[in-house]
């Protein structure tokens, strides 16, 4: 093996091993460490590859060392990382928290096979991999919300998954390779049938609208602490999953793909950015919002047809941006809806989070700045986000970027609503915040204001 395939090797046996061992482990805390060091030497070596040998083949072209797609595997292992640090004190109503690291691991080693996919065989095999990952992470709490929460995933992400291997046989049918830099189209009359297909089968995974309806269930319902791992990850795999395949069918489709994937961004949108607003629970408006940000994320899938007026380079830092808010805003939100329910119990109310900022303010702190790069405000990362994402599609498609802002306004009304149950509502809630959970919360915030000062850097 060359150097590349030696490196990404080490990544994969960095997450494979402990899977193998983490299982075994008697104390809590030292398989809690084993994952951490698992994902921390993981994410070293993929950050070696990014900077010493983009655009590299791997294993004769089955990957390839891109480099938005490593910034994106990146954030996540980054966002894995702080996830799986903040569960060390809350997982003791978890029958088996090792295994619940072992599955986290296996969630993402899918990932890293994701982000490098060349054929169909890889690709298909990672996404089945974290799949069926995130199907046990969500069940392993056990409770009864989580055991239901994870019975729809797994129905709905069964059909995703049937749904994937259709468009890939229609592009093995079209194109007569199992190799996407391969591909080569005969005919380009079913590739709109494709993208469609496509879109379902990633949009299950991502809560896209119309393919939804297992989201609010799950993200509402379940323990929070997956959710804080699941809701990040899965956004991931699907806008690694879209990238990859724009690689491929978005230049031939053009502004068919434009119009497809802007469509679904917009339906997405309005339905998640309004049906948040009449969510009385802190979780299902958390994942009502995951559904909006999916809309937001979207509009850079859009902009990767690269018809003419569409700023390249914005789009990849506009999707870059948007998944460094969405990841770390999540993480450190769902872990915040913890500190207000106990495992086995039913779901807080929004209110629940009265009084947060009396007995732990530099925890609501870090939530109310999360909360606020959701909005969008500046300088945190999601003002970055989107401002790139909006920006870069503008002059190709003005009536995307005003929809995208109108929607932007209509989710500050909500996300205010969560501000004010911390700092501005009556009453004093019950909350459980171990130290590990804080730790993360906050960690999530600084990483997102440390993102927020990169566009600043990097200005000549």
């Amino acid at each position: 093996m060359n150097t590349p395939e030696t490196i990404f090797a080490a990544a994969i046996a960095a997450l494979g091993a402990p899977i193998l061992l983490i299982p075994f482990a008697k104390d809590k805390r030292k398989a809690w460490l084993a994952a951490q060091a698992a994902i921390i030497a993981a994410g070293a070596a993929v950050a070696a590859l990014a900077t010493q040998w983009p655009g590299a083949p791997l294993f004769g072209g089955e990957g390839e060392v891109d480099i938005l797609s490593m910034a994106i595997l990146l954030i996540g292992l980054l966002d894995t990382l702080l996830a799986v640090h903040g569960t060390l004190d809350s997982m003791k109503g978890f029958p088996d928290p090792p295994g619940f690291y072992a599955v986290t691991l296996l969630a993402a080693l899918g990932i890293l096979g994701l982000s490098v996919s060349n054929t169909m065989i890889l690709f298909m095999t990672s996404w089945i991999l974290f799949s069926v990952a995130s199907f046990a992470l969500v069940a392993l709490p056990k409770d009864k919300y989580s055991v239901t929460s994870a019975v729809k995933y797994a129905i709905m992400g069964s059909a995703s998954s049937t749904l994937l291997f259709l468009s890939f046989g229609i592009m093995l049918f079209l194109s007569g390779s199992l190799h996407f830099v391969q591909a080569r189209f005969a005919s380009y009359k079913l590739l709109s049938t494709v993208l469609l297909f496509l879109l379902a089968a990633v949009g299950f995974k991502m809560g896209v609208f119309p393919f939804h309806a297992w989201l609010p269930d799950t993200y509402g319902e379940a323990d929070p602490i997956p959710i804080a791992l699941i809701s990040s990850m899965a956004k991931i795999a699907g806008i690694l999953a879209l990238y990859r395949a724009a690689k491929i069918i978005a230049g031939p489709l053009g502004w068919d793909w434009l119009l497809i994937v802007a469509a679904f961004s917009i339906a997405t949108m309005f339905y998640g950015n309004i049906t948040a607003l009449l969510q009385g629970e802190l979780q299902r408006l958390l994942a009502y919002s995951s559904i909006a940000q999916a809309g937001y994320l979207l509009v850079g899938i859009a902009g990767l047809s690269l018809v003419p007026g569409i700023n390249k380079d914005w789009v990849y830092y506009g999707i870059a941006f948007q998944l460094i808010a969405y990841a770390f805003a999540k993480t450190g939100t769902f872990l915040t809806a913890r500190t207000v329910r106990a495992a086995g119990e039913a779901p807080a109310k929004l209110e629940a989070l009265a009084g947060l900022y009396q007995e732990h303010p530099v925890l609501a702190a870090s939530f109310a700045t999360l909360i606020l790069s959701l909005m969008g405000m500046p300088p945190l990362a999601g003002f970055w986000g989107k401002l790139y994402l909006f920006l870069s599609v503008v002059a190709a498609a003005p009536w995307l970027t005003a929809i995208a802002l109108i929607n932007a306004g209509i989710a500050a009304a909500y996300y205010a609503r969560a501000i004010k149950a911390v700092y501005f509502a009556q009453g004093k809630g019950s909350f459980t915040a171990p130290p590990s959970l804080k730790r993360a919360v906050i960690a999530c915030a600084a990483a997102t204001l440390a993102a927020g000062a990169i566009p600043f850097l990097l200005a000549p």
